[in-house]
């Protein structure tokens, strides 16, 4: 029998169990993309940090629409996600901006890297690329623009929720949102920016995941029949969508600015109609993301996000030399290469998480 688990979304904690299953899939698809990203298969894997976007647009305005009529709202939210986001955030930049340049001799844009890091400390490396751009120089915090956009979204996003009382508005103002972002995107497109800006740009307009993640849980909030004919119309709303896409971008060249236009919103519905599935015991997704390997990457995947790209440049940086000594093959200085730095990662991560984070998320429950 299946049996739906969005009943419980106006319940005082509801639990996914699936969506730890799907955090998992999201940071492999990450790992994949940044480490193997030499392998044609894996080059379009960063559709994983969209799929992070949906889940936290979902889970948290459900978490804002439950709780913005109760004492300390949103006080409580804010200490919460100060705990989870914040110790493991501001060590990594200790280590990445004082600790490591003093013991290991890296190169990694450093004058860029020092010169902006107050962008860094205050969660704004989003705007920084669009103001400074970085062009195409390495550095190894360069992926959490991601975490500066998630960040900005808590920030916001609770006094929505207070202030916009009535679901349906919050509805239509999501939807005015995404309508605003796609716009904005064909605008950019039009003034003929220069490619590096149109990237920077647009990770600044990436805020569809977290819309349609939030579209869900106002959605789900109150049981309703109504679901149901929103499922079907998202679901051929993204069918009419990728046919339109596949038609429209070759007449175009696949021209970045008009692809991404489309490409980006039609991603985060993909996964809103995943997350959606997930929670529907019985269902494909359901039975495929509550595994328990996929739910221990889920466990420990803001760690590996954190990390991952740094101890790959870094281990790139130490070994690739002495790899091609004893590895002809450039295939397979590669592929172990990539295979080191992805369980060095993970290693990192399971330490941080059981005896570093755990500590602040323990402290939670006196903000619940």
């Amino acid at each position: 029998m299946i049996k739906s688990t969005y009943s419980d979304v106006g319940s005082p904690k509801p639990h996914y169990p699936a969506l730890d299953g799907l955090r998992g899939l999201a940071i492999i698809l990450v790992l994949l993309f940044h480490n193997f990203r030499y392998i044609p298969l894996f080059e379009y894997n960063w559709v994983g940090v969209d799929l992070f976007f949906v889940i936290s647009g979902f889970l948290i305005t459900g978490i804002l629409l439950r709780e913005r009529n109760t004492e300390n709202y949103p006080q409580n939210f804010y200490v919460r996600r100060i705990l989870r986001i914040f110790p493991i955030y501001y060590f990594s930049l200790l280590l990445l901006f004082y600790l490591l340049p003093r013991s290991i001799n890296y190169s990694f844009n450093t004058e860029y890297f020092f010169r902006n890091q107050k962008w860094f400390w205050f969660f704004g490396e989003n705007w920084l690329f669009i103001v400074h751009d970085p062009g195409n120089k390495i550095f190894l915090a360069g992926h959490f623009w991601t975490l500066a956009l998630e960040e900005q979204f808590y920030i916001l996003f609770p006094w929505i929720i207070l202030l916009v009382k009535n679901r349906s508005k919050l509805i239509s103002l999501l939807l005015a949102i995404l309508s605003l972002l796609f716009i904005g995107r064909l605008l950019i497109a039009f003034l003929h920016m220069a490619p590096s800006t149109y990237s920077n740009l647009y990770e600044f307009t990436r805020f569809d995941g977290l819309c349609i993640g939030a579209l869900l849980a106002a959605l789900l909030h109150k049981k309703t029949p109504l679901i149901r004919r929103i499922d079907k119309q998202m679901a051929s709303f993204l069918i009419l969508g990728i046919v339109a896409l596949l038609i429209i971008c070759p007449i175009f060249n696949w021209r970045l600015p008009l692809f991404a236009s489309s490409f980006y919103p039609m991603i985060a519905i993909f996964w809103g109609l995943v997350v959606r599935s997930s929670l529907v015991e019985g269902t494909f997704c359901f039975s495929v993301f509550n595994n328990p390997i996929l739910k221990f990457f889920g466990k420990i995947s803001y760690g590996v996000y954190i990390f991952h790209w740094p101890v790959y440049k870094i281990m790139e940086l130490k070994l690739r030399e002495w790899l091609m000594h004893e590895i002809s093959s450039t295939v397979g200085v590669n592929l172990t290469l990539s295979f080191l730095a992805a369980i060095v990662a993970v290693l990192i991560a399971l330490a941080s998480y059981y005896w570093f984070e755990n500590k602040f998320l323990k402290l939670k429950r006196f903000f619940a």
